[in-house]
């Protein structure tokens, strides 16, 4: 097919006959709808010097934190911005193994807003049939990985490289390896939302029909399993105590080609 310059033209014309063709397609070009700069460039004769102000208050301490104590070690925590090396549940520092060198970090591409939307909305998949372990060009070629090399996610707390899945069986952290640029070396890079096992991934048994997976579904590689256990919990992730999130980005890891 091919692109009808004069009906799209038309179709930005409006009632007075101004065309903003020019406009909508700078528009869609970045995904966003912005001011014009020319409404931020300094003049001294402005007396609004700042523009959007925030017009509520702004707190640097924040008292419902300031007052909360850790449950364990009993002590408070800060109500300021600080920052502090990473600590377990216990508050004692994270050891680092030099066998696992590089550092994990995760992300979540725009097809994939939650863990279960690749697996649920597979047709997404038409965009992105894979994720991939990022690596910089840098690190890879000290590691002897090139593009497209087939890699296994190591940690110290899992050599093996492996969920475990009980009656389901195992499944590696194997993927497939990227180099670019656009990343600091000394880290990996694996987005979110692929690597599953469940949401129809593999065949299931119910009252002894075979129910057959689609193994599209279970395309790409979660690295969940490769990341740093809690020394005081065990059993656990390194945690953010404040928020109660996991912590996605004090993991360490190694890669081996597969």
């Amino acid at each position: 097919a091919t692109f009808d310059f004069d009906r799209w033209s038309k179709a930005c014309t409006d009632a007075k006959g101004k065309n903003w063709f020019k406009k909508t397609i700078y528009l869609l070009n970045r995904g966003v709808r912005g001011e014009d700069f020319s409404k931020y460039r300094f003049n001294v004769e402005r007396s609004d010097k700042i523009l959007h102000k925030f017009g509520k208050m702004f707190n640097f301490y924040s008292e419902p934190v300031g007052t909360t104590r850790h449950n364990y070690t009993g002590k408070r925590f800060s109500g300021i911005s600080q920052y502090n090396p990473a600590v377990d549940y216990a508050g004692k520092p994270v050891k680092r193994s030099a066998a696992y060198p590089l550092k994990l970090i995760t992300y979540k591409p725009i097809t994939g807003g939650q863990s279960r939307t690749q697996a649920v909305d597979y047709w997404l998949q038409a965009v992105m049939p894979e994720n991939t372990i990022d690596i910089n060009r840098a690190t890879a070629r000290e590691m002897g990985i090139r593009d497209g090399d087939m890699v296994k996610i190591v940690s110290e707390d899992n050599p093996d490289g492996v969920w475990d899945l009980g009656p389901a069986g195992k499944k590696a952290m194997v993927g497939k390896a990227r180099l670019i640029e656009g990343l600091r070396p000394g880290c990996v890079n694996v987005s979110w939302s692929f690597g599953h096992w469940a949401y129809g991934a593999r065949d299931v048994v119910v009252d002894g029909k075979v129910i057959p997976g689609e193994r599209t579904r279970e395309s790409g590689v979660c690295p969940n399993a490769a990341m740093q256990l809690d020394s005081g919990l065990k059993n656990s992730t390194l945690e953010d105590l404040i928020g109660g999130s996991a912590v996605f980005y004090d993991s360490y890891v190694g890669l081996v080609k597969v």
